[in-house]
């Protein structure tokens, strides 16, 4: 079975079955889109895009104690 013509390759034969696409298309939840929406970068290893917000960014938790909270329980 063949991919849908916007797709390069797929696993399914529907416009939201790509695992990647022709370019300049980029892929987003399995869908080729001609650009990626905002909040959303292109990874050009995988012509994909990824969302700003599933990245995973190590920020170091800082302690501190919330003292607000201490003089609202009295």
């Amino acid at each position: 079975k063949g991919c849908n013509s916007n797709c390069s390759t797929c696993y399914g034969p529907l416009s939201d079955n790509c695992l990647s696409c022709h370019l300049p298309k980029v892929l987003l939840n399995d869908i080729c889109v001609d650009s990626c929406p905002s909040n959303y970068f292109v990874v050009h290893q995988t012509n994909s895009c990824q969302g700003f917000f599933l990245l995973k960014i190590n920020i170091p938790k800082i302690r501190t104690t919330n003292k607000s909270n201490q003089k609202n329980r009295m």
